[in-house]
């Protein structure tokens, strides 16, 4: 079953799932744009074929089988406690400022994001709320997510798109 924090992976490539999301009666599964996305990603045994690539949201989008996924809930994201979903954890991390596309998270030092790790799900109050997509090191590991909902509006405006033109 797909779902928040599964691994993807084609070839050589890997990345997390940040979300599995529903729109416009189709079931859609989310990731980082880490390297350059494969137009097929397996995970959980499931192929999945590419939908699209959001280079301003800095995400991929697959076509998932609802049968073979789980529906991610998802929330706004605000500062305080949250969890990114690393290797195979949820680590206890802090959102420090939270903008209009993008938040800023204080990761442990002692759990420094893999390449593998692309596209990690960010979770508050068991929602997610934003995708990893970039970190960098400081005095402390601090690292860059997309809003969740951010995704989401443009996720939706894609999928109009790409129904008008199979009509």
């Amino acid at each position: 079953m797909l779902r928040a924090g599964s691994t993807l992976a084609w070839g050589r490539w890997r990345a997390k799932v940040t979300a599995v999301l529903e729109e416009e009666g189709a079931r859609l599964l989310v990731t980082s744009l880490a390297g350059e996305p494969p137009e097929r990603v397996r995970g959980e045994g499931t192929v999945c074929e590419l939908a699209f690539r959001d280079p301003v949201g800095k995400f991929a989008a697959y076509w998932v089988d609802p049968e073979r996924s789980e529906v991610t809930p998802t929330g706004e994201p605000r500062p305080g406690t949250c969890a990114v979903h690393l290797g195979d954890a949820w680590v206890l991390s802090e959102v420090l400022d939270v903008g209009p596309r993008e938040l800023t998270i204080r990761l442990p030092n002692a759990r420094i994001p893999g390449p593998e790790d692309a596209g990690a799900p960010v979770a508050q109050d068991e929602r997610v709320v934003g995708m990893l997509y970039m970190y960098f090191l400081e005095t402390d590991c601090v690292g860059r997510a997309v809003r969740i909902d951010f995704i989401e509006s443009r996720l939706g405006r894609a999928v109009r798109r790409l129904r008008g033109r199979r009509s």
